[in-house]
């Protein structure tokens, strides 16, 4: 009788060690009868405070905002653009097995990206036809207008010069225009920008 008793006062024990997981006696497994507390789901997706800012760590510093919007891209004739004394290639280098590609790359837009496959081959075909010579920048933007070609915006400043001695687009920039800018609203000019401010 006393096994039986002891057997008995041991079942509620063992079935509750047996997953981990508890369940009162008489209870339904779902958990729709048991009353305990729930953290709220916000909690757990909330972050955590912020712990301030550390002893000896430097203060931060408020991120500078640019003082120039980008704008639409104007394509110019590199040869004609350099005319301008002050019109120069910005200091962008590309280093690529082809240079030409990665020009387009660069300066299309992401929309026409996709195009300079297609857009380069009818390059390749006006050469042909035109004695082996690139196209003429009017040919160029004829075909860009015909191909629906976007260029990526750039500063005010700058414009995209296709240069016909070997079909590739140069990023110039106007550093007379860009000093006036930069002195209008008051910013230190560039090192490299100080030879051009002549006036």
């Amino acid at each position: 009788m006393r096994r039986t008793l002891l057997l008995l006062s041991l079942v509620p024990f063992a079935a509750g060690c047996g997953n981990g997981a508890s369940q009162p006696i008489g209870k339904a497994k779902d958990n729709s009868a048991v009353d305990t507390p729930v953290a709220p789901v916000e909690a757990a997706s909330q972050p955590p405070a912020d712990p301030g800012p550390l002893v000896g760590a430097p203060p931060s510093q408020p991120a500078q905002q640019a003082p120039f919007g980008m704008s639409q891209a104007k394509l110019v004739d590199y040869a004609e653009a350099r005319k301008n004394p002050k019109v120069v290639p910005a200091n962008t280098k590309i280093d690529a097995s082809d240079p030409l590609t990665a020009s387009y790359q660069s300066y299309f837009s992401i929309g026409s990206r996709a195009t300079i496959t297609a857009f380069k081959h009818n390059l390749n075909i006006q050469k042909q036809l035109n004695d082996d010579k690139w196209p003429s920048f009017e040919e160029f933007s004829q075909l860009a207008q015909q191909s629906r070609i976007d260029f990526a915006p750039i500063f005010p400043w700058q414009m995209i010069g296709y240069d016909q001695s070997n079909g590739s687009l140069v990023l110039l920039e106007d550093k007379g225009d860009k000093i006036k800018r930069y002195k209008a609203k008051g910013i230190p000019l560039d090192e490299a920008d100080k030879p051009f401010d002549t006036e």
